[in-house]
């Protein structure tokens, strides 16, 4: 009977490797450069965790001590100014916006998912310091959305909590827009029904008093804090304005929108900050006298802001001219461009002061350099609306 079974077995092994070998064909080195690289991965995976564990054992020490999900608290050098707050009603069970108890789905969204994902993004605020910050559908990859050039939306913050009485958390974040000068919002999601990511809502954006939004983080009652700044910041928020005053401001969700529900309604007026604007006549010149003709131009400085500061005009012009100099001015010729630089004591806010520069030439000059008249505020201050900071002007013979 077993000699019967072996030859059965060893007939049966016989036609099925005839049948099957011209259709396989070795692995080779590829198939174990795979395996290899596999049990390389899985091995870097474990490690990362262990790491990751390690790394995150104090906070969670912190956390399950103190029972704060947010860690220690950290001294952000908020403006000195009392900040009122006004206290957010909370109910006994979480409801949403029925008024039901809500079996919604958990809408904590990962950084991991968020800067991979396609978010669908509030309109930036009508005075926001980047032009040009797409909304609507915006996809992500590693965090950023390009836009053009070296400008970019840059997911920034991520936050969860129980934003909008659901009874699940949601996921909060704080985006910036820009290269140079920077724009924020911040904004709530959730998960649908089917798991998609949707938008809650804007909890804010840039206004013409929030130049900057600095950071988020969770306040009592379902709150979010947001710390918002009177001064725009430049790449991306990372290089704040050392004058810039600072607050948090809390935010609550009112079943339709975001409404602020705590903090300062309003900044104090900055002792290092004003708004200076120019205009400027044409530097219009007379008939020769004796071979030399004269002209005059007149540069008119606004004080639009809330605090007198120290200010320079600066004039640009071709090479030739000479300046009849008013105190206080510097002039400097280099490739043919004649420099005028002028300091001016502090003008009061609301007042507007005229400065009347005269320049004699024996002819008519010209230069590649476009003619240009420009205000700025003394060093160690700041001026936040630098769109109205310098104009062009013509020079007539």
């Amino acid at each position: 009977m077993a000699d019967f079974d072996d030859e059965l077995l060893t007939a049966a092994f016989t036609e099925f490797r005839a049948e099957t070998t011209p259709q396989v064909r070795p692995a080779g080195a590829a198939a174990a450069y795979a395996t290899l690289r596999g049990r390389r991965r899985n091995r870097m995976v474990v490690a990362g965790v262990l790491a990751a564990l390690f790394v995150a054992g104090p906070m969670t020490g912190y956390v399950m001590v103190n029972r704060d999900p947010h860690g220690p608290p950290v001294d952000v050098g908020e403006s000195s100014t009392p900040t009122p707050t006004t206290a957010v009603p909370t109910s006994p069970a979480p409801t949403g916006r029925t008024g039901t108890p809500s079996a919604a789905p958990d809408g904590r969204i990962g950084r991991a998912v968020l800067d991979g994902a396609t978010l669908d993004l509030p309109p930036w605020g009508p005075h926001a310091t980047a032009d040009g910050c797409p909304s609507g559908p915006t996809t992500f990859s590693n965090g950023s959305h390009p836009v053009r050039d070296s400008m970019s939306i840059w997911i920034e913050d991520v936050l969860h909590l129980q934003a909008d009485g659901e009874g699940t958390a949601d996921t909060v974040v704080r985006f910036a827009c820009g290269d140079q000068g920077s724009t924020f919002q911040v904004v709530a999601f959730d998960r649908s029904a089917d798991g998609r990511i949707r938008t809650i809502g804007q909890v804010l954006t840039q206004t013409t008093s929030i130049r900057t939004i600095a950071g988020i983080r969770a306040g009592g009652g379902g709150r979010i804090d947001v710390r918002v700044g009177d001064f725009p910041a430049a790449l991306r928020g990372l290089y704040p304005a050392p004058y810039t005053q600072f607050q948090w401001r809390s935010y609550g969700w009112d079943g339709d929108r975001f409404r602020q529900v705590g903090g300062a309604a309003a900044f104090p007026a900055n002792p290092k900050v004003t708004d200076y604007s120019i205009a400027s006549s044409d530097l219009v010149f007379g008939p020769p006298v004796d071979g030399v003709r004269t002209g005059s131009v007149t540069a008119t400085v606004r004080n639009l802001g809330r605090t007198a500061l120290p200010f320079r005009l600066a004039m640009t012009l071709p090479g030739g001219l000479t300046l009849v100099a008013p105190d206080g001015c510097v002039t400097d010729t280099r490739d043919a461009v004649l420099s005028v630089d002028c300091d001016h004591a502090p003008l009061p806010p609301g007042r507007a002061r005229e400065v009347l520069f005269r320049f004699t030439t024996p002819v008519p000059v010209s230069s590649w350099a476009q003619p240009r008249v420009g205000v700025s505020v003394g060093e160690a201050y700041g001026d936040p609306e630098w769109e109205n900071n310098e104009v062009d002007l013509e020079i007539v013979f």
